[in-house]
C-alpha cells in the first residue's frame, strides 16, 4: 500500500511537469504566430468639406502658386522638398527627374525673358483631423500670359497649422487613387500626425488679407477670364442677371469682343463691402463709372453682375421710393446713359418709348450706330433744366460731355421722360 501511494505521487508529478512542459511550448508557438502578423493602425476617416476661412484660402493658393514657380523655373531641390515623402517613394521622384516628370510644360527661358504664369483657383474642398493636419484638395488652371493659354491644375496640399509646415501630393497622385472628383461629404481618411520642415523648401506664412485685398484679387480675376475663358466669365454670372441681360451665350461674346479694349484696360477706383448673412457683396466701380457686383458665397469663389441696373438692387428700390418725382427722374436718366457707357443698347433701347421708336429708330442697332455717332464712348451728364409738364411726365435738358478727356466737347439735349409704377420709366 505504502509503494501504490508512492507511484500515485510520482504519477501526477510527472503528469504535472508534462502539463508545464506543453503549455509553455504552445506559448511560444503563439508568440511567433503573433509576431507575424502586421500591427493594425486606426486611421479614422474625415468628411470632405468646403474651405471657408479666407486666411486658409488664400494661404494655400499661395502655397500653390509658389510650388507653380518653382517647378517652372526648374528648381528641382525646392520642388522635391515640398513633396509628400509617400509620393515620393510611390512614384520614384528624386531630385534629378522631379522637374521632368511634374513640370506642366517645357520653357525656353532665354525666349521667356520673365515668364509671368498664374494660377486660377475654381475651386477648394478640405479635412482636417483631432490635431493640427488639414489636407487640401485645389482645382482651377494655370495662365500663361505670354501665349495665352491655360492648362487644368489639381493638387492636394497638406498642411500642419502647429509648425506651419506643409507637403504637395501632384496630380498624377490624385488620379492614381481616384480623388479628381471628390465632393463635399465625401470621405477621406489620413494618417498625418505631423509634418517636419525640409529647411525652408516647405515653411509658410499665413495671408491675411483685407477686404481692398480680396476686391482686387476678384477684379484681377475677372480680367483673366476676359483672355483666357469668355465662356468661363459667362458662367460665373449671376444666373437671372445674365438671362435678363444677355439672354445667350452668343451675345454675352459679342459683347465681349465688341468692348475688350476698354474692359481690359479698366481700373479699379472705388468698392463698398456688404456683410449678409448668407454671402458678402463687393461692390466696385471703375475709372470709366462701369459697375462690377461681386456676391461671394464661399471664399474664393464668386458670381458676378456687370451692372447694377439690369437688376435693381434693394438699396436702389429704397432709394428711389424715398426720392422725389424729380429725384426719381435723375435715377432713371443716370441708368439710361449708364447702359450706353457699358454699350448696353438693348437695355437703353428698351426705355424708348414704342411711338418715338416707330418714329426714328424702327431697330436696336438702328439707334445703336446713332448713339455711336453722335455721343461719345463714355459720357458725363450735366443737368442743367427741368420743368414738370403734367402727372409724371417731365422734360430734362442736359449737357453731355465727353469724360474720357478735358475737352470742351459735349452735346445739349432735352429729354423727356414719363414715370411709370414699380421703378419703370
Amino acid at each position: 500500500m505504502k509503494n501504490l501511494k508512492k507511484v500515485i505521487v510520482i504519477s501526477i508529478i510527472l503528469f504535472l511537469i508534462v502539463l508545464i512542459i506543453f503549455i509553455v511550448q504552445y506559448k511560444k508557438k503563439r508568440t511567433k504566430e503573433n509576431d507575424s502578423i502586421n500591427p493594425v493602425t486606426y486611421v479614422e476617416e474625415y468628411a470632405v468639406k468646403r474651405v471657408q476661412s479666407t486666411v486658409d484660402y488664400y494661404t494655400v493658393e499661395n502655397i500653390c502658386g509658389k510650388y507653380l514657380l518653382e517647378l517652372s523655373y526648374g528648381e528641382n531641390e525646392s520642388v522635391y522638398n515640398m513633396l509628400d515623402p509617400k509620393y515620393i517613394t510611390e512614384f520614384n521622384i528624386n531630385e534629378n527627374n522631379v522637374i521632368s516628370k511634374l513640370q506642366y510644360k517645357e520653357y525656353d527661358f532665354e525666349t521667356y525673358y520673365k515668364l509671368t504664369l498664374s494660377i486660377n483657383v475654381t475651386d477648394m474642398l478640405y479635412i482636417e483631423n483631432d490635431s493640427s493636419i488639414s489636407v487640401y484638395f485645389v482645382k482651377g488652371y494655370i495662365e500663361d500670359s505670354i501665349e495665352h493659354e491655360k492648362v487644368e491644375f489639381n493638387i492636394m496640399v497638406e498642411l500642419d497649422k502647429a509648425n506651419k509646415t506643409y507637403w504637395i501630393l501632384p496630380q498624377d497622385y490624385i488620379e492614381k487613387n481616384g480623388l479628381n472628383n471628390i465632393k463635399e461629404d465625401d470621405k477621406y481618411n489620413f494618417g498625418i500626425e505631423s509634418i517636419e520642415p525640409n529647411d525652408s523648401y516647405n515653411v509658410f506664412e499665413y495671408e491675411i488679407l483685407s477686404d481692398e485685398d480680396i476686391v482686387i484679387k476678384y477684379f484681377d480675376k475677372y480680367k483673366e477670364y476676359l483672355i483666357y475663358d469668355i465662356k468661363g466669365l459667362y458662367d460665373v454670372l449671376d444666373e437671372e442677371y445674365k438671362n435678363k441681360r444677355f439672354g445667350s451665350y452668343s451675345n454675352f461674346e459679342e459683347y465681349i469682343r465688341n468692348n475688350i479694349t476698354k474692359l481690359w484696360t479698366a481700373k479699379l477706383e472705388k468698392y463698398q463691402t456688404e456683410t449678409k448673412e448668407d454671402y458678402v457683396r463687393y461692390i466696385c466701380i471703375d475709372d470709366a463709372g462701369r459697375y462690377y457686383i461681386f456676391y461671394q458665397y464661399n471664399v474664393g469663389l464668386f458670381t458676378l453682375m456687370l451692372d447694377d441696373y439690369t437688376i435693381n438692387m434693394p438699396e436702389f428700390d429704397e432709394k428711389y421710393d424715398s426720392s422725389d418725382e424729380q429725384g426719381k427722374c435723375i435715377l432713371n436718366i443716370d441708368r439710361f446713359f449708364r447702359s450706353i457707357n457699358n454699350g448696353d443698347y438693348k437695355f437703353a433701347y428698351n426705355c424708348l418709348s414704342e411711338g418715338f421708336k416707330d418714329r426714328y429708330f424702327s431697330s436696336e442697332e438702328e439707334f445703336a450706330n446713332y448713339i455711336r455717332d453722335n455721343f461719345f464712348e463714355t459720357n458725363k451728364v450735366e443737368y442743367i433744366s427741368f420743368d414738370e409738364k403734367s402727372d409724371n411726365l417731365f422734360v430734362y435738358g442736359l449737357e453731355i460731355q465727353n469724360a474720357n478727356d478735358d475737352s470742351d466737347d459735349s452735346v445739349d439735349v432735352q429729354i423727356i421722360i414719363k414715370l411709370r409704377r414699380r421703378n419703370r420709366f
